[in-house]
């Protein structure tokens, strides 16, 4: 198999998010798995964000839900939300 981005070099990796074959300067050396060594680095502050946004929206829910006699609308939002927010953070984590 030869590098995705170098096609006379042989590769010697397959990036474990998209699959491409990858020489040693394409792959990320700072990471326990092979990815390439600039792609996924937007996608995983793209996750960062939109996870803390889940954890923001669950805090918003449950203060609001205190302050109007505990909606019970609001307090299922929130746990789903945060719920949503920190199982995204802890997949994240594992990779």
């Amino acid at each position: 198999m030869k590098c995705y981005n170098h096609h006379e070099r042989d590769a010697f990796g397959i990036c474990q998010i998209c699959g491409k074959g990858l020489c040693l300067e394409c792959m990320d050396k700072d990471r326990d798995v092979v990815v390439c060594a600039n792609e996924h680095k937007r996608s995983a502050l793209y996750n960062f964000i939109l996870n803390s946004l889940f954890i923001i929206v669950a805090i918003v829910c449950f203060v609001s839900a205190y302050n109007d006699n505990f909606d019970w609308f609001r307090i299922v939002l929130g746990i789903l939300s945060l719920s949503i927010g920190v199982d995204g953070f802890r997949k994240a984590k594992r990779k």
